[in-house]
């Protein structure tokens, strides 16, 4: 699956409303308005060269008491505010540049799916006025899915020995001890924050969709191959052929293309069917050429695939910056 961690910035509005306990000891913390913006840099890409995401996000945290144990749900649903990815692609080039803006031609269509957050880490932020401490519960999100939808996590079930964990103190970042976080449960406990601690991206549905339908790299590669076929026909036929050749480049831009042009396609097709015995020169250039054209077509086709089903490694860290 593609994903590669992210680096982040956390900044926006929060909104807070603990539900009091009820007999069965129920909290709900409900977070709103995040805002989270987010670097990573694909495999493939310098690393001087990462991508962008800005999120808004909204989370919900249920706690509740089981058995006398903890039971802890989280909610979680995003928006994509905005973005610019520079993704490996397949034709010319290295890295493609893609942004919302369609004035520089780097616009992906409507129905081209955006990078996607996976396994999205969250800490909810309490403090506790009979420790005087700040205590954290942290819990994941697998797969948030879709924008604007909710995810919900199945119910987990933490022993008290790993249920808070001190985020203030000597033992900041350890458990705190069971009858420790069984005295901290049953204390008050005050909303101060939430953040993402750590995030993966996934670009697969992206790659897969500009593979399967960007035409850039079909048009580039036939004016290639319309060139190749020019050469042999110019030996195998004595045609002057200057005026018949491509500029590839000029496939180029928009960096989306929905189509090869028809003209171009059909260029191709009448220089790899001609009559053989109009021959006047080298018998095998025009041969030699057809095999070469089929090639480089061959070759476009093999690279589109590649990047459909590219793997991403996903790295051990990354810096963040949480406020």
């Amino acid at each position: 699956m593609a994903r590669y961690i992210t680096s982040l910035l956390l900044g926006g509005l929060v909104l807070f409303l603990p539900a009091a306990a009820s007999a069965d000891d129920n909290r709900l913390v409900e977070a709103r308005g995040q805002g989270y913006s987010a670097s990573f840099t694909p495999s493939a890409s310098p690393a001087d060269e990462p991508s962008t995401t800005s999120l808004l996000w909204d989370a919900d945290l249920q706690m509740a008491l089981e058995n006398d144990a903890p039971a802890l749900t989280v909610r979680f649903r995003y928006e994509i505010e905005d973005w610019r990815y520079l993704l490996p692609t397949f034709g010319p080039g290295t890295v493609q540049a893609w942004s919302p803006g369609d004035a520089t031609g780097t616009a992906l269509p409507e129905e081209a799916p955006r990078i996607q957050p996976l396994d999205v880490k969250l800490m909810f932020r309490f403090y506790a006025p009979g420790q005087n401490a700040y205590v954290g519960v942290s819990q994941e999100i697998a797969t948030p899915g879709a924008p604007g939808e909710w995810a919900e996590s199945a119910p987990t079930r933490p022993d008290w020995g790993q249920t808070f964990i001190w985020l203030s103190g000597i033992n900041k970042d350890a458990w705190l001890a069971p009858d420790t976080a069984r005295s901290v449960w049953q204390g008050e406990l005050r909303p101060e924050g939430v953040t993402i601690l750590e995030t993966a991206w996934s670009a697969d549905e992206l790659m897969a969709f500009l593979a399967e339908n960007n035409m850039r790299n079909r048009a580039v590669a036939a004016a290639e191959a319309v060139n190749r076929l020019l050469d042999g026909v110019a030996r195998s036929f004595g045609y002057e052929v200057d005026a018949m050749r491509e500029d590839p480049e000029k496939y180029l831009e928009p960096a989306f293309r929905r189509g090869v042009p028809i003209a171009l396609l059909r260029k191709l097709e009448r220089l790899k069917h001609l009559p053989n015995g109009l021959k006047q020169g080298d018998d095998a250039a025009y041969e030699q050429a057809r095999s070469e054209a089929d090639a480089i077509m061959a070759a476009m086709e093999r690279d589109r695939e590649s990047h459909a089903g590219q793997g991403w490694q996903k790295p051990s860290g990354g810096e963040q910056n949480n406020e």
